[in-house]
This record gives C-alpha cells, structure tokens and sequence, in this order.
C-alpha cells in the first residue's frame, strides 16, 4: 500500500505491507521500520540504525552505540504506532505498560520513555482503538488503525491511500 500521512505542518509519504514501513519526508528525512524491529531513521542529517536484542534495544546514533531495556522504539512517524501495535497484538479489553526508546525530531536523539496501551471497543468496523498514555508526562491521546494503516493519532492524519 502507498499513501501519506499529514504530521504535523509535513506530508509523509509512505509504503507498508506484511509489517513493513517506510515513510519519506520533504528533505530527504525518512523512517524504515521492519518486521523484526529493525529500523533506520535519517533526520536533519543524523543517521540512526537499530533494532531488538532480546530484552533490551540497541541502537547507532552517529558513530556511538547505545542500548536500553524496551521493547521497540517511537517517535512521530505513524510507522511507529503501527509497530508498536503489532509488537503488543492486544485484543479488545486488554492493556499493557512498556518502555520505549523514543527517536526524537529533528535532530535522531534518543529517550527512554513509559507507554500504556489499552486497546477499546471502536465505533467504526474493521478500524481498532487504541487508547496510549505517556506515564511520564500524563499525555493521552487515541490511535485507530485499519489493517497496515494507521487512520488518525496524536501526531498524524490518513490523506491519502492507494492499495
């Protein structure tokens, strides 16, 4: 599928299917995300490389290394609310707490941060809910999927979508 999501003041064009993401960016910014876990995110000229080992993820930011215990990364992409999505696989009614390293804008830092997913009841059919609050900042916000695509989140609206 192909398409692209407005986010923020940008358009992000995008192609997924089977669990795999790349969105394109004016300027040449983009995020890949893989099945696995893996991406690749350039920003602002900033390369970051990284992926799940086990317990913990590790990513290459330049030429340094770092790692931290979290189960995928996140950032304003909707390519991430879908991994994110996929990495839980919760049914209507179930929730779950995880740690997640967030690839920050526009410059590919890091941080570590605290996510609660609960997947709800939704309104419309074949699209899921998701309701995701930051336990460190007490930020709440709604995602709704259909599929490969993500709809509609805090960061990022569905304009278009060819399959």
């Amino acid at each position: 599928m192909k398409g692209s999501y407005r986010v923020g003041d940008l358009e992000e064009a995008f192609t997924c299917g089977d669990g795999w993401y790349l969105g394109q960016r004016p300027g040449g910014d983009r995020v890949e995300l893989f099945p696995d876990g893996r991406l690749i995110v350039l920003h602002d000229g900033w390369e970051v490389r990284g992926g799940r080992t086990g317990p913990d993820v590790v990513w290459v930011r330049g030429e340094q290394e770092h790692s931290s215990v979290a189960a995928g990364f996140t950032g304003t992409s909707p390519g991430y609310d879908l991994a994110t999505a996929r990495l839980l696989a919760l049914q209507v009614g179930q929730s779950r707490q995880l740690k997640l390293v967030e690839i920050t804008e526009p410059v590919a830092a890091a941080r570590t941060v605290t996510h609660a997913w609960a997947r709800t009841e939704g309104t419309e059919p074949d699209v899921d809910r998701y309701e995701v609050a930051d336990l460190d900042t007490g930020e709440r916000w709604v995602v709704h999927l259909a599929g490969e695509v993500l709809v509609s989140s805090r960061t990022a609206h569905l304009v278009s979508l060819t399959r």
